[in-house]
């Protein structure tokens, strides 16, 4: 019995999770079908909104929060489209400090900076007719779980070492081995 005990006690301090699970970043996907045309929108909002507005002719303003996105001189597919609109997102700095992008052929995936479920909050719009976002906030988030800390590895590494030791004690009785004269 006392071998049992020993047993258990040393396969649960050896499976015993410290590290816990890490946190997931919230992610979410634009999906071009077709050619952009000028005046067509793609809205991140994050507190506050970054718009980044196609332009097919060459012509066309940026500040911080409104982007142009130029894909004139170009075929302008949904290939190109994408491609622009992820370099886009990218080289801004107040957008790219919230979600960095990547182009994969037509699909620009969006993906939180910061892994946790704050970023679930983040919007995504658009007013393109040949693209949809797959959700109106980007999703999947998770926040970390906390592993079980450093007093319980210890805790189960002290009922490991007892356990251990009566095993020992246990096998000695056994085999015949006196223990103070016993």
């Amino acid at each position: 019995m006392i071998g049992i005990l020993a047993s258990i006690g040393l396969n649960l301090f050896y499976s015993v999770d410290t590290d816990g699970t890490p946190a997931v970043a919230a992610t979410g996907t634009l999906t071009f079908t077709g050619n952009v045309t000028t005046g067509e929108l793609v809205n991140i909002t994050n507190g506050g909104v970054h718009t980044f507005e196609f332009n097919t002719t060459g012509t066309g303003t940026s500040s911080s929060t409104y982007i142009n996105v130029d894909v004139s001189g170009s075929n302008n597919t949904s290939v190109i489209a994408s491609g622009k609109l992820t370099d886009a997102i990218n080289a801004n700095a107040s957008t790219a400090a919230q979600v960095t992008a990547v182009n994969t052929t037509n699909v620009t995936t969006l993906t939180a900076v910061t892994a946790g479920t704050a970023g679930n909050s983040i919007g995504t719009t658009d007013t393109v007719t040949n693209a949809a976002f797959g959700s109106a906030t980007l999703t999947g988030g998770i926040a970390a779980i906390d592993g079980w800390g450093t007093t319980t590895v210890l805790i189960w590494a002290f009922i490991a070492i007892i356990a251990t030791a009566c095993l020992i004690l246990q096998l000695m009785k056994d085999i015949g081995v006196k223990i103070d004269g016993r």
